[in-house]
């Protein structure tokens, strides 16, 4: 009686399946590497520049300057516009914020109910996505004018008054219309 015995067969096998893995690493490195060299160029790239930049004087004719954590000294303490900048994002976050997550969550029970006017509505849902942010800028920019857009037109018909806000113009009209415009993104 006799017996077969492979000998050399598994080391074979084992070394055709690693270098299979390899390649599908290799490969799957090869597509992900337009975007990993976009991330580095357009982003990581920027920021740690933007990081060294912060500790010196910097005014883009010069080499810059290190002056270590001053800029930030001088920020907290002596920049008059800092802090009612600070206070002004704050605001908008603490209403956009909850408006964004009630007015989401109502959306999604609208398109879930199976309402008349559900793809109307999903349509104009969705189009802040698929409209260009420089078109979208333009459009607002004609819907609060002061002169002809339409939201004037409705407050002037509505109140009966010729005065109606200069949204982007007036300050104290202009957190409102960046509200509505947040809003509807």
């Amino acid at each position: 009686m006799s017996t077969n015995v492979m000998t050399g067969v598994r080391p074979v096998a084992q070394k055709r399946a690693m270098r299979l893995r390899v390649r599908e690493a290799i490969a799957g490195y090869l597509f992900l590497s337009p975007w990993i060299i976009g991330l580095a160029c357009f982003i990581a790239g920027p920021m740690l520049a933007s990081g060294y930049l912060s500790f010196t004087r910097y005014d883009m004719v010069n080499t810059p300057e290190w002056v270590g954590l001053k800029n930030f000294v001088e920020i907290f303490t002596k920049d008059r516009l800092f802090w009612p900048s600070m206070l002004l994002t704050f605001r908008y976050a603490l209403i956009v914020v909850p408006f964004s997550l009630v007015g989401s969550l109502l959306a999604a029970v609208l398109l879930n109910q199976g309402l008349r006017g559900t793809t109307w509505f999903r349509t104009f849902f969705f189009l802040p996505h698929l409209t260009p942010i420089v078109a979208a800028a333009v459009l607002w920019g004609w819907i609060f004018n002061p002169d002809v857009g339409p939201v004037n037109y409705w407050i002037r018909t509505i109140t009966g008054s010729s005065d109606a806000p200069g949204w982007f113009r007036d300050p104290d009209w202009a957190m409102a219309g960046l509200i509505i415009m947040a809003m509807w993104g």
